[in-house]
């Protein structure tokens, strides 16, 4: 157990490294990942010297060491710049619009002028628009609301935790960066550890949307630098990794677009842990943009949100920008301008007011919890809402690798008309590259006769959308699928296939070997992918579905499409031979009670197939897993194959009771000889009867070992198998958020960990760890890895403290380096013993140290 994680010394409550995935591989955050938690109060009334009303600058959040609580800092009225204040963070959330309903925070420490008078070196009148906890101090970034002259020159300087000491702030001092001062002092955020060697530092500042946009950023800026140079260095160094300068702005400044205007402000930003999604949040308007006065009628621009003379964009929404940090690292590499990087995706918090007269003065984000707290709204009663941002697994499924480009012709297309002109003129071996961008099909694309064939977008798999006309909509127009294909070696890439009337892709006998590598699909009428047959033994063989996503957005089919209403499967192949199906995930693939099927399964092989192997997907919410074989017609109907390292997770209340009662099991192995069902993690939370079923009497030589379920496994109709070593009483409280599908084992879940022998087929899981990571391999698809993982970290009266989990008896020790590269790790603390929780060791020299990187490791 030598692996470790790293803490750069003094960031609070930060995750640690937890996963061997590339960072550049990680996956990115999408507006699915965020959930609506509720609301708390700030109180009224003066405290100090200002007030939380018509405030909210800065929020930050900040985990106190001492007492843990969890608490923010803010400033407060706009009246009384640089007045900041502390608040616990209340244990109750409450989802209401009505402030008298919310719990309300306590003041832990009143308004006091965190620049201790120091906003003169501004040269004009500004705000306090970031802060970040760091090493014991607070950094504080600030910038000119409105400057007309572009004199800022200064943007961060630092305080002490103790709002209460006077006379200890530092700066402010300027920065060099290639973002000017106005886009530096703003929101602070820390990196993810796993980014700070790409990035060269451990945290992001900037601003942007300010008045005078000349002298600000027209779209949000982030640069790296480290906080312990405040105060320092002067100037501070700095890397800029995203600008706008006005010749460049994100989109044209006085227009209506989705991305920036005159009217767009930046409130906070945010960078996950274990995601490559950097996340600006702000506000956005929405509508035609006009400078002049505003109001309801009578202005020059209608506006009832806002009547004084400045611009609008009525109506206003909450919104982040997201960006992939792979690109802010091209920027940093010098491969890219800083302005020449642009969204991944942008959306809107619709949890927040829907008026469209929003408005957000601050957002802070917690990387220890994934809290992002939001200041809504300047008023008289204040308020705080939270969301949680729940990063995926790093599965990869939708987010995998660009493939290379290859093929014997390449041919380019941007419409819908182009695209439908070269599957018309198809040779061998073309490689069809859609240009990013939504093709409302008029036709069924079909690859027809041509082997070698390939149709993909060039990354991810959302940017490139091939759209029908509904999955229930009868006037299908042609398109009955997305892609059909009888040609040998088809690959589909990085592109959405959605509401198609049928199929969402249909091989038909011919199509040897396809490959669906990272491609969404979403509602098609029936299966979302069909493997056919020719003969009843001659069907399509060694395909591969990889990386894909298969999900119902809002509920299945609900007209008969010719087998009754509700005949749907993510996959269904007919004697397929050879076939993988790794790293997906199947969503929401569930019929309600009313439909003529109840059971379709996300995977279905079945109609003499053989040797299918599902590994390493996720299954949330559908009415059957995976089906090897589902006839008892004489001979097998699936023969062999493995299904391994999979997470199903369904939600508590699923199923009705009548259908309970009428359940099988998540996974079936029925007439399917020699099959192995190895290493799963199985939640059905008692949706069905059983987590493994297998069935029939030709249903012989197979095997059920080492599976985490909280369900039987059932052996029925004659069938045998050998069952060894299952663990059929697990508990929701052992995995990491199984409300989230996320079955990854925490180290409290000791009755799983290290309980199996090693099986030779099994030597990795779900996210690729090698198994054993301890002294046997873990029960279920995630083998926990023996690295502890760092939860906070902090400065207590010099005194370095790092909590962080640990394996009961597992020895730990604390070190240090100066660097991540160069230097070697030296001992702080040793045969520190891992109680199976959070254990705290505090090294009591560290204020002797000139290092600033600490690890924790698990010692064999």
């Amino acid at each position: 157990m030598v692996a470790a994680t790293v803490a750069w010394l003094g960031l609070a409550g930060l995750k640690s490294v937890s996963a061997t995935v590339e960072p550049s591989q990680l996956p990115l955050v999408r507006k699915t990942h965020f959930t609506y938690l509720g609301a708390f109060a700030l109180p009224q009334g003066d405290f100090g010297g200002s007030r939380f009303g018509y405030g909210g600058h800065a929020v930050t959040p900040y985990l106190d060491p001492v007492t843990s609580q969890q608490t923010l800092f803010l400033e407060g009225h706009a009246w009384y710049p640089g007045q900041v204040a502390q608040v616990e963070v209340p244990s109750e959330l409450v989802n209401s619009r009505d402030w008298e309903s919310l719990p309300v925070a306590r003041v832990l420490q009143p308004f006091a002028d965190v620049t201790d008078g120091r906003f003169g070196s501004l040269d004009g009148d500004g705000f306090v628009y970031g802060m970040l906890p760091y090493n014991g101090r607070l950094i504080v970034g600030a910038a000119i609301y409105y400057d007309g002259a572009c004199v800022q020159v200064n943007s961060h300087g630092r305080s002490g935790l103790d709002l209460s000491v006077s006379n200890d702030f530092q700066g402010l001092y300027p920065m060099t960066a290639a973002a000017n001062p106005r886009s530096l002092g703003g929101y602070l955020t820390p990196i993810p550890i796993e980014w700070r060697a790409l990035f060269g530092g451990p945290a992001l500042t900037g601003n942007g949307g300010l008045a005078i946009i000349s002298c600000s950023s027209a779209g949000p800026a982030a640069t790296v630098f480290d906080p312990d140079a405040v105060g320092v260095s002067n100037p501070i160094p700095g890397a800029t990794v995203l600008f706008y300068p006005l010749a460049h702005p994100l989109a044209l400044e006085n227009s209506q677009n989705p991305l920036f205007n005159l009217a767009t402000h930046f409130a906070g930003l945010a960078f996950p842990p274990q995601s490559r999604s950097v996340l600006f949040i702000g506000r956005h308007g929405t509508g035609p943009y006009c400078y002049g006065t505003g109001g309801a009628s009578g202005g020059d621009c209608y506006d009832p949100a806002d009547s004084s003379k400045g611009t609008h964009a009525y109506p206003y929404q909450h919104q982040v920008w997201a960006y992939d940090a792979n690109e802010l690292v091209q920027v940093k590499r010098g491969e890219k301008q800083p302005w020449e990087v642009v969204p991944y995706q942008v959306w809107s918090l619709d949890d927040l007011d829907t008026s469209g007269e929003a408005d957000l003065a601050g957002a802070g984000f917690d990387p220890a919890t994934g809290r992002l707290y939001l200041a809504q709204n300047y008023g008289e009663e204040p308020r705080i809402d939270v969301y949680e941002i729940r990063v995926p697994a790093a599965c990869r499924a939708c987010e995998a690798p660009p493939l290379p480009l290859t093929g014997t012709r390449l041919v380019p297309v941007a419409t819908e008309p182009q695209l439908q002109a070269a599957m018309g003129s198809l040779r061998h071996g073309d490689t069809i590259l859609l240009a990013d961008g939504t093709y409302v099909l008029t036709s069924s694309l079909y690859v027809n006769g041509r082997n070698n064939v390939t149709l993909r977008g060039a990354a991810g798999c959302t940017n490139v959308v091939l759209a029908g006309r509904g999955m229930d909509n009868a006037s299908h127009g042609g398109v009955l699928f997305g892609i059909w294909s009888n040609g040998t070696n088809t690959t589909i890439a990085h592109l959405t296939i959605r509401d198609t009337y049928d199929n969402s892709v249909i091989f038909n006998p011919g199509a040897q070997s396809p490959r669906l590598y990272s491609v969404k699909l979403l509602n098609a009428g029936s299966q979302f992918i069909k493997a056919n047959v020719s003969a009843v033994t001659n069907g399509v063989n060694r395909g591969v579905v990889e990386w894909c996503w298969l999900e119902y957005l809002s509920g299945p089919p609900s007209t008969d499409h010719g087998a009754g209403v509700g005949y749907f499967n993510g996959i269904s192949a007919h004697a397929a031979r050879n076939w993988i199906v790794r790293g997906n995930v199947f969503k929401d693939l569930h019929n309600p009670d009313t439909a003529a099927y109840l059971w379709n399964p996300a995977v279905l092989m079945w109609r003499r197939s053989a040797d299918t192997v599902t590994e390493r997907n996720v299954f949330i919410n559908v009415d059957r897993a995976i089906a090897y074989g589902l006839e008892n017609n004489g001979s097998p109907d699936h023969a062999g194959g493995v299904i391994r390292n999979n997470f199903v997770y369904l939600t508590p209340g699923l199923m009705s009771a009548a259908r309970r009662a009428s359940s099988d099991a998540a996974i079936l192995a029925w007439n399917s000889p020699g099959t192995a069902i190895d290493h799963n993690t199985v939640l059905v939370n008692s949706n069905v009867s059983y987590a493994v079923e297998f069935r029939f009497a030709d249903t012989t030589g197979g095997a059920a070992r080492h599976n985490l379920a909280d369900a039987p496994i059932h052996l029925r109709d004659s069938a045998t198998a050998t069952l060894t070593t299952n663990l059929l009483t697990a508990n929701s409280n052992w995995f990491v958020n199984p409300a989230a599908a996320d079955l990854h084992l925490l180290p409290s879940a000791t009755n799983a960990i290290d309980k199996a022998p090693l099986l030779a087929s099994v030597t990795n899981d779900l996210d690729g760890e090698t198994r054993p990571q301890g002294t046997g391999a873990d029960l279920g698809a995630d083998e926990i890895v023996a690295r502890p993982k760092i939860t906070a970290v902090s400065l207590v009266n010099g005194n370095l403290v790092v909590r962080f989990t640990t394996l009961a008896g597992s020895l730990y020790s604390l070190e240090a380096a100066s660097d991540l590269v160069s230097s070697a790790w030296s001992s702080a603390i040793t045969n520190l013993i891992g109680t199976g929780g959070i254990l705290t060791a505090t090294d009591t020299n560290a204020t002797a140290r000139t290092q600033r990187f600490y690890r924790v490791k698990g010692v064999d």
